[in-house]
């Protein structure tokens, strides 16, 4: 499973309902991303303004992106955002393509 990071816009309605509602948004988003093969690691709705985020771990990116594209079609979904977090293996195999392909690459330099 790979980590994603998560983050949308939500209309107001959606805001109201959760906020009468006492909450539901991580149970909500479970039920959605397990359904896509993936699990819920956290789920919050920022301080600073109403828009969810949260960390998110699918099996393949084609999961993440199919979960992303369903959940952006929601009613009151303005927008959904979802990318993939590098982790340690990532990055080593990053160094080592750079490293390995810098010389012949044509950059800008």
């Amino acid at each position: 499973m790979k980590t994603y990071f998560y983050r949308a816009t939500f209309d107001r309605g959606i805001v109201e309902h959760i906020v009468k509602s006492g909450g539901g948004l991580e149970q909500t988003m479970r039920v959605s991303v397990e359904a896509f093969g993936g699990k819920v690691v956290r789920c919050h709705l920022t301080a600073a303004s109403t828009d969810p985020i949260g960390f998110l771990e699918f099996p393949e990116d084609i999961a993440a992106r199919s979960w992303n594209a369903f959940y952006s079609a929601q009613d009151g979904v303005s927008e959904s955002r979802i990318e993939r977090l590098l982790d340690e293996a990532d990055i080593g195999e990053l160094a080592d393509r750079v490293r390995k392909n810098s010389a012949r690459a044509v950059a800008h330099r």
